[in-house]
């Protein structure tokens, strides 16, 4: 019993494991993936520090070397596929071609449009799952959002300010339904902020935000949606009369 109650201490505590990643864009890219409060610096990588024994002579013909031998193992794959994927188009090009006794009754029946539907509407249950899903275990945190646009015709400019200023508002309004977006504006600004800027001529932006959740959540939407997708898919090509 024991042993039992430890196993099941041990699940939901790994369960409970916070994840985060912070996004952050002023002109460079910026990702940072946090794990239990541990930062991770995706992008950029951090460089290498350049030593002087990787640049002697014996080194350099090593990696060249080295890169001739990757080049020729990349050569005799790409020609091993290119021979299988001709092979394969001769023999469905043989295949499909009528024999001299079949006549045009005898030829294979296509899928119709409605075998294809099939899968469009599998591909619309499972996004509508997984916006679903995203709304209710993912926390959004909002540093910065500003927007800036600008192109070189004033009409333009204010149309895409009207879409975009919409857009943003919309979308936040929706995410944040459930009440998991949360901002956190820099003193004296707005964490969310849209302009139009008719004396520039370029879209200019700076988005710092971080995405949060648990194994758990996460888990949660992973199977939500293979669940929704295999539904889907015994609804439309098990007990579906269209064809």
């Amino acid at each position: 019993m024991k042993v039992l109650l430890v196993i099941a201490a041990v699940i939901a505590l790994i369960l409970m494991i916070p994840l985060k990643a912070r996004v952050i864009y002023d002109g460079d890219l910026t990702i940072r993936a946090s794990v239990c409060g541990v930062k991770i610096t995706v992008l950029p990588k951090k460089k290498k520090p350049v030593r002087l024994s990787d640049w002697t002579k014996k080194a350099v013909l090593k990696r060249e070397e080295k890169e001739k031998r990757r080049a020729e193992k990349k050569r005799l794959s790409d020609e091993k596929k290119k021979a299988k994927a001709d092979a394969k188009k001769k023999k469905e090009e043989k295949e499909e071609k009528p024999s001299e006794d079949a006549g045009e009754g005898h030829k294979k029946p296509g899928r119709g449009l409605g075998f294809y539907m099939k899968f469009v509407r599998v591909g619309v249950r499972v996004v509508k799952k997984l916006i679903k899903k995203l709304r209710r275990n993912i926390d959004i945190d909002i540093y910065r959002l500003w927007i800036k646009v600008a192109s070189a015709d004033a009409e333009s400019t204010a149309r895409t300010y009207g879409i975009i200023s919409g857009g943003v508002c919309h979308a936040l309004a929706f995410l944040g339904e459930k009440g998991h977006v949360r901002y956190h504006a820099p003193k004296e600004y707005d964490a969310v902020y849209v302009e139009a800027d008719f004396t520039a001529e370029k879209l200019d932006f700076i988005v710092d935000v971080e995405i949060g959740s648990h194994v758990g959540r996460l888990l949660g939407i992973v199977n939500g949606v293979i669940g929704s997708a295999i539904a889907g898919l015994i609804k439309e090509f098990l007990f579906s009369k269209e064809k």
